[in-house]
């Protein structure tokens, strides 16, 4: 559930990681940015992308009149909508966490 509460920070700085400049020289020889931060950068943006899109196609794989119900109790701690019933929403729910963790590679 934690992934799914990150989402929002993780959209965002996955969208705007394509935009970042690098940090300026300090001049030194050996100064303090001696990795390589073009690669670290696309590292971390292939694992937000991944996170990203594992929550994304989890998702989708839900009936459309239960996901707004169930992103909303887990990211808000919303209760569940009184369209169904509390049975139904969490075995989607239990699915789709489930859903994630298949997608992460963690199942």
């Amino acid at each position: 559930l934690w992934l799914v509460r990150d989402y929002d920070r993780m959209k965002e700085e996955y969208e705007s990681s394509v935009d970042d400049s690098p940090a300026p020289s300090d001049g030194q020889p050996k100064g303090s940015n001696t990795s390589d931060t073009t690669a670290r950068k696309a590292i971390r943006r292939a694992a937000l992308g991944k996170r990203v899109g594992a929550i994304d196609n989890a998702l989708d794989q839900l009936p459309k009149e239960y996901r707004k119900g169930i992103w909303n109790n887990i990211m808000f701690r919303y209760p569940y909508p009184m369209d169904a019933d509390r049975r139904t929403y969490s075995r989607y729910k239990s699915r789709f966490v489930f859903y994630i963790a298949k997608n992460m590679a963690w199942a």
